[in-house]
């Protein structure tokens, strides 16, 4: 009996037939949330981000899991996370007690969050460490998207 690893969404023929495909999960994911909604909802926190390094001494400091994070670029107004007060450069390091190294992370915990669930977030204004409750909003609740 065999695994479905994924799905294929591409083929460049010209390409020696180089093919792309999503994960199993994504589609299980998608396929749930398509069938329950009738779209994909995710939660929003009205942030833009990148993924930023952190000193060696910070990390250690803190106590922190991982030796980046992801760093607030635009903070959008009125979104859920100007709400809670984060401003454009902390850097995002916990989301839910777990670590947060890059924008992927902050995506994942977010597709699987509950959207209007309070989750804490712990994160590094200049040199202090802060942790906020930010309540997600669904992704169709955004006025406009982030890049």
């Amino acid at each position: 009996m065999g695994h479905v690893l994924g799905i294929n969404t591409a083929i460049i023929a010209m390409a020696q037939g180089i093919g792309f495909a999503i994960p199993s999960s994504t589609a299980e994911f998608v396929l749930t949330q398509l069938l329950t909604y009738g779209k994909v909802r995710r939660g929003y926190l009205g942030i833009g981000g990148r993924q930023r390094p952190l000193n060696r001494r910070m990390v250690k400091y803190f106590h922190l899991a991982a030796s980046s994070s992801v760093e607030a670029l635009p903070v959008e107004k009125d979104g859920p996370a100007d709400h809670e007060g984060i401003k454009t450069g902390d850097m995002i390091v916990r989301i839910g007690g777990s670590a947060v190294s890059s924008v992927d992370d902050l995506h994942r915990f977010l597709t699987e969050w509950p959207v209007s669930e309070p989750v804490e977030l712990s994160l590094i204004r200049r040199l202090e460490m802060k942790c906020v409750q930010v309540v997600p909003a669904g992704s169709e609740d955004q006025s406009k998207p982030m890049e």
